[in-house]
């Protein structure tokens, strides 16, 4: 379903991981190796969180690093996403008990020369183990030129 509604968009990575259990142990880093064919454009890089509606926080403390097809690192940055407003009602898309949460990690990504990159994510939460936490996924896509 969600890549029936990226089509067209200039997606060219989409990919989710599924988190054991559901608990995100503090320790698990998620990667994704994304191939950029194309150095003259730029890109969107989206992270996708989806939890079930037993979490227990109204947000999530993320670590996200890139690295280029050499090994070398170039970006390491923490987010903080809140999940859910100060009533408790969560923000993202939900269907049931699963809720669907998506951010702009990289506005303007461009890629120095063509090969694979990977995005390494892990979170960065006061505990080890982050209950609630089904999947977290990764979509690259060409960004929109503003005209």
């Amino acid at each position: 379903m969600l890549l029936l509604m990226g089509c067209g968009r200039g997606i060219i990575y989409t990919r989710y991981i599924k988190i054991d259990n559901f608990v995100w142990n503090f320790n698990k880093k998620i990667e994704f190796k994304v191939n950029i064919k194309e150095t003259d454009k730029k890109y969107e890089v989206l992270l996708h969180i989806r939890n079930a509606s037993q979490y227990p926080y109204s947000n999530i403390w993320i670590n996200v690093s890139g690295v280029d097809p050499n090994g070398k690192n170039i970006f390491t940055r923490k987010y903080e996403f809140t999940l859910a407003d100060e009533s408790g009602r969560w923000l993202g898309k939900g269907l049931g008990d699963i809720i669907d949460n998506q951010f702009i990690i990289v506005e303007d990504f461009s890629a120095e020369k063509t090969g694979t990159y990977s995005f390494i994510v892990n979170h960065e939460m006061r505990v080890d183990n982050v209950p609630g936490i089904m999947d977290i996924g990764l979509t690259v896509r060409e960004k929109k030129n503003k005209d």
